[in-house]
């Protein structure tokens, strides 16, 4: 009902401890390795353009993954059948910002999961009603949202750290179905770490 109402839903505990666990680990040891293959020491280095003080991913196997094991939750949710499209990872540093915007097609229908914080750091997003509305997220928990509908965004951050996964939906049976897998052909396909070469080239993945 909140989801039909507002067009968001806020879900607690949506995952289990040990697999929050396992997914912090998993992050954090592909940001490691990263860096230590690449010999950057700057830890910005792979933010970007939206939000630039973070360390970015697309399409990280563990989490796309994650986004399939979820989606007959988020379709029960949203109240029809979703396909896949994509997921979006980002470790967030002190001082970063999330702009306010909507989303691309892909991400007709998309959730931000809170997978580590040493801070709350709040989510705004604008519901059906032109209210601007506050969703505190502890890990563990996560926001289902209409993406292309809702403008949504973050104030600076002043904690140090917080990493989230962004999961991805396009309706079945909608407009943007042709999004599904991100027009990949299968979800997993095209891990890509963002970074300033990137973005010299013009590639963007939300």
């Amino acid at each position: 009902m909140s989801f039909y109402k507002n067009g968001y839903e806020v879900v607690r505990n949506v995952i289990s401890k040990d697999l929050l666990h396992h997914l912090k680990t998993e992050f954090k040891m592909m940001r490691d390795v990263h860096f230590l293959s690449t010999k950057v020491k700057d830890r910005f280095a792979f933010g970007d353009d939206q939000s630039p003080n973070s360390f970015s991913v697309y399409g990280a196997p563990f989490f796309e993954s994650l986004a399939i094991n979820l989606n007959d939750q988020i379709s029960e949710i949203v109240n029809f059948k979703l396909y896949s499209a994509y997921t979006y990872a980002r470790i967030y540093y002190k001082g970063a910002t999330l702009t306010p915007h909507k989303d691309r097609p892909s991400c007709e229908y998309s959730t931000t999961l809170c997978i580590d914080s040493t801070d709350v750091w709040d989510f705004y997003i604008k519901d059906r009603h032109g209210e601007d509305k506050v969703i505190k997220l502890n890990p563990g928990d996560m926001c289902v949202y209409s993406g292309c509908e809702l403008e949504h965004w973050r104030e600076p951050y002043q904690g140090e750290m917080q990493m989230q996964c962004f999961l991805h939906y396009v309706n079945a049976k909608g407009p943007y179905a042709d999004h599904k897998y991100d027009k990949r052909p299968m979800m997993g396909i095209g891990t890509k770490i963002s970074s300033d070469l990137q973005k010299r080239n013009k590639i963007t993945y939300q």
